[in-house]
């Protein structure tokens, strides 16, 4: 890992332009990919959705990451830094906020990854429950304390580790992602959900719903 200044402080970089890529990857096709989107893609009209999806990450999502990472690498701060550079008046307001909006989506993430953590915990010792069964105690409290220290472990000791657990957790996401599309074509209706899931109804395109 590398150290790069930054006014009058040493901030750390990463150690090569793939494992950036890599960490960017792990980030970007978060949770919200993996757990939300085939409900959402079921909800609003399969293949109809998912280009409308992929029209907003290119036109909009895309956009934005590579303005926050330029930003970023062109004054190597944070975002309250950076947006200080831009306008010394609203500037860091605007840094704060976007500070803010992180914390808020962290807890909401927190929340969920706990849940599967002990969803994971239960299926390995065979005592599966249901959900209500299961946040109806403390047990979804402590594993969303022990996500948080984990979380807060790897952000401790910097990009180093972040670098460690995307090598790590890329390839596991990956393999699970893969496991998940094979296992699917197995199950009874595969072939009637692949024909909704490349569907188009351009109606429905158009409605704001979708």
């Amino acid at each position: 890992m590398e150290q790069v200044r930054a006014g009058t402080q040493e901030r750390p970089v990463w150690s090569s332009q793939t494992i950036f890529i890599i960490a960017t990857i792990a980030g970007v096709v978060g949770l919200g990919n993996i757990w939300r989107f085939p409900y959402m893609v079921g909800e609003n009209g399969g293949g109809t959705f998912i280009l409308a999806y992929a029209i907003c990450i290119l036109g909009i999502g895309f956009p934005i990451m590579v303005l926050e990472t330029s930003g970023g690498n062109l004054t190597s701060r944070g975002p309250v830094g950076t947006f200080r550079r831009i306008s010394g008046l609203w500037g860091p307001w605007a840094g704060w906020l976007l500070v803010a909006l992180s914390v808020a989506i962290m807890s909401y993430y927190f929340v969920v990854t706990g849940w599967t953590l002990g969803y994971t915990v239960d299926a390995v010792r065979g005592s599966l429950g249901t959900f209500e069964s299961f946040t109806s105690g403390f047990a979804s409290l402590w594993y969303f304390l022990a996500v948080a220290a984990l979380a807060l472990a790897v952000m401790w000791n910097g990009i180093s580790y972040i670098e460690k657990i995307s090598r790590v957790m890329l390839p596991l996401l990956v393999v699970g992602v893969v496991g998940l599309a094979v296992y699917s074509q197995s199950l009874d209706g595969a072939g009637r959900a692949n024909d909704f899931y490349f569907s188009f109804d351009q109606d429905l395109f158009w409605q704001l719903s979708t």
